[in-house]
């Protein structure tokens, strides 16, 4: 893994990101992005340890060109917000034409529990899109991003896709809203955000999975569809 970092900055938004030298950087519409080898793959198909497979790692480090900084501005960034369970994950893909910096993406299935913005209504299954996942023997991850992981319970903030759904999928699907500001993970009275997140929505999680909900509730003005208790 290199250990030389340097600033670089994409024009086009003016974002600032940190990436290692000697690496891929390629730019998707409204963020920064690059890769960060962190294991040694042979050809597109990972590395060999005796019989065991082992991807290559590449770490991602996301710079989206606007992040909202409190509840407020991610209520008001959104489309959707809902608290929900995650169901499980789709094979990774490439959007758009693939190349030699292509990043793929993952789609999570997400059962609906709660909405407090939006259209969809308790039981609702929708896809919820991130960078990073599994492509030709690579494990893309983003340093940012809090993982999905079946069964993982989530408050999501988040904004539609209409035009780059997988192949055939019929389900509403969304990216969250400032790529990783909008993902919120509930474990217990837990709240957990982001490291990166800015400090008034870590502040906001802080307060625990009874008061956020609630904190939501007040914020939206919308009665909730089901008991936080389903969570």
């Amino acid at each position: 893994m290199s250990t030389l970092f340097e600033m670089c900055q994409n024009q086009a938004t003016g974002v600032l990101v940190q990436v290692a030298s000697k690496t891929n950087l390629a730019f998707l519409t409204g963020c920064a992005f690059c890769m960060i080898l962190t294991s040694t793959g042979l050809g597109q198909n990972g590395a060999k340890t005796g019989d065991s497979f082992r991807p290559t790692e590449a770490l991602i480090f996301v710079s989206p060109a606007f992040v909202p900084e409190t509840i407020p501005e991610l209520i008001t960034s959104s489309d959707l917000i809902v608290s929900g369970l995650v169901i499980r994950s789709l094979p990774s893909r490439i959007l758009g034409a693939e190349n030699e910096v292509s990043t793929p993406v993952t789609d999570h299935l997400v059962r609906v529990v709660q909405t407090f913005k939006g259209k969809s209504k308790a039981s609702d299954e929708i896809l919820v899109t991130q960078i990073g996942g599994l492509w030709r023997g690579t494990e893309h991850k983003p340093a940012e991003l809090l993982p999905f992981q079946p069964q993982q319970e989530v408050i999501l903030f988040l904004k539609e896709e209409k035009q780059k759904k997988p192949e055939g999928m019929k389900l509403p699907c969304f990216w969250v809203s400032g790529v990783w500001a909008g993902l919120f993970l509930t474990s217990g009275d837990e709240v957990l955000v982001s490291r990166s997140a800015p400090e008034p929505l870590k502040a906001a999680a802080r307060q625990g999975q009874t008061a956020f909900p609630q904190l939501l509730t007040a914020s939206t003005g919308r009665q909730a569809h089901a008991p936080q208790a389903a969570l």
